[in-house]
């Protein structure tokens, strides 16, 4: 699986670098899950498997896609075509990200995925549990990797309809990657590693 250098996120990535390259001082970048033993709790949660629209089958550890250590985490997805579909894959957690500034995830298709397929990071915040996208999703191409990095820091215009201030770094109860598409049919997997923050 070849990687696609400089394929991330357009506008995000802009953004983050900005951010990052100002920041002095902060924290080394730590991995939070390289899917190295299991899943490490990720899952496809109930509501998305209930939903007709929301085709996520199965989350697996695979060998395939991987660009950190020996392991990934691969999504089983069924997309039908002809109409938007999401397969989501989470993580809930209580997570304090408080020194860091930037949360970045590698994606990976296969070389047989279509072309059209995209991702999207998605948080779930605070004490009233506030789902938060990433302002766009992002253009996936088949046979090579994506990282995907959005920023944390406070004023990041990142995410859709949220302020970002210290507090929404500081309590992230869940962590999803949803993979969309909108026209495309494609039966497979879609790979995640080495998500990370810097």
């Amino acid at each position: 699986m070849r990687r696609s250098a400089g394929v991330a996120v357009a506008a995000a990535v802009a953004l983050t670098t900005g951010l990052l390259g100002s920041v002095a001082g902060a924290a080394d970048g730590k991995v939070l899950f390289g899917f190295e033993k299991d899943a490490q709790g990720w899952g496809i949660p109930d509501w998305a498997l209930e939903k007709p629209d929301m085709v996520g089958r199965e989350i697996v550890v695979a060998k395939e896609g991987v660009t950190e250590g020996k392991q990934a985490l691969a999504l089983v997805v069924d997309f039908p075509g002809g109409k938007w579909n999401g397969a989501l894959a989470e993580v809930e957690e209580y997570f304090d990200w408080t020194p860091y500034h930037a949360l970045t995830v590698d994606v990976s298709l296969p070389a047989e995925a279509p072309a059209g397929l995209k991702a999207k990071l998605i948080l779930t915040v605070g004490e009233e549990w506030t789902w938060t996208e990433m302002r766009r999703s992002i253009q996936l191409t088949p046979g090579q990797t994506t990282t995907i990095t959005v920023s944390l820091a406070p004023g990041s215009e990142d995410w859709k309809r949220t302020v970002v201030d210290e507090n929404f770094r500081k309590d992230v109860r869940k962590l999803a990657v949803r993979l969309e598409s909108n026209k495309p049919a494609y039966q497979g997997k879609f790979y995640l590693d080495n998500v990370r923050l810097e």
